[in-house]
């Protein structure tokens, strides 16, 4: 992602990191995050995600959950799978 494009996304979806930190450094809630913003970057039609939710708190449920309704406006389909 280029530097301007990216921090418009992040932004978008909330996302408040220091991007010239390894990924590794993040919690995994923030790592699955960036993995979304990474597949929105590439202009994906159809998210597929296996159990999002797993290891976040209710907050960042919240928030994820908030996140999927914008891209589902956005013309982006979205496949959870979960074992709620």
């Amino acid at each position: 992602m280029q530097k301007n494009a990216s921090d418009l996304l992040f932004r978008e979806l909330g996302i408040d990191i220091d991007v010239t930190k390894e990924l590794n450094f993040y919690p995994v809630a923030m790592q699955q995050m960036i993995a979304i913003a990474r597949a929105i970057d590439t202009k994906c039609k159809v998210l597929i995600l296996d159990e999002p939710t797993s290891s976040l708190s209710d907050k960042e449920t919240e928030s994820l959950f908030k996140i999927m309704r914008n891209l589902k406006d956005q013309g982006i389909s979205i496949i959870n799978i979960s074992h709620f």
